[in-house]
């Protein structure tokens, strides 16, 4: 991680295994629907966002981030021009973001975090999982070929 990012990302290898990774998308597939923006009352917009995305809670995720508030999670699919455009999480009392990368099976879609209009690229390998403050801008880019698959969980203030 670039210096200037250390003291507010937090980087954990092997969070999850190879195989916990795909048993979490074969899981969750199923339940994918195209994602909204949840923190304005935007209609589906695919020129901010192109993606499908499903919620759900995990206890045992949240255990292995070591999480003690609530932690909501969402599943995300990133096809052939999917993208998320620059963003923050920190609306609806969101106060930490934690990512997951779920698979390497796609080209494109770099993470990228934001600070001190400095754009880091964040290179996660399967498993890992790079948490930081929800107030930092962030985007993923645009998938050229493959899906790329993640979990993003959001910890909410007390």
């Amino acid at each position: 991680l670039d210096e200037r990012l250390e003291n507010e990302v937090i980087l954990q290898r092997q969070l999850l295994t190879e195989e916990e990774c795909f048993n979490i998308i074969v899981n969750n597939r199923k339940d994918l629907k195209t994602s909204v923006i949840t923190s304005k009352n935007y209609p589906i917009n695919k020129t901010v966002r192109n993606s499908k995305s499903s919620f759900f809670e995990n206890d045992c995720l949240k255990n292995k981030i070591g999480i003690c508030n609530k932690l909501q999670f969402q599943f995300t699919e990133y096809s052939v021009t999917g993208f998320y455009n620059w963003h923050r999480d920190d609306s609806l009392g969101r106060v930490y973001t934690h990512i997951i990368l779920l698979n390497k099976e796609y080209v494109g879609g770099e993470l990228k975090i934001k600070k001190d209009n400095k754009e880091h690229n964040i290179q996660l390998k399967v498993g890992e999982c790079i948490s930081f403050p929800s107030k930092l801008l962030h985007t993923v880019c645009k998938i050229n070929s493959g899906i790329r698959y993640s979990l993003v969980g959001w910890e909410y203030g007390e």
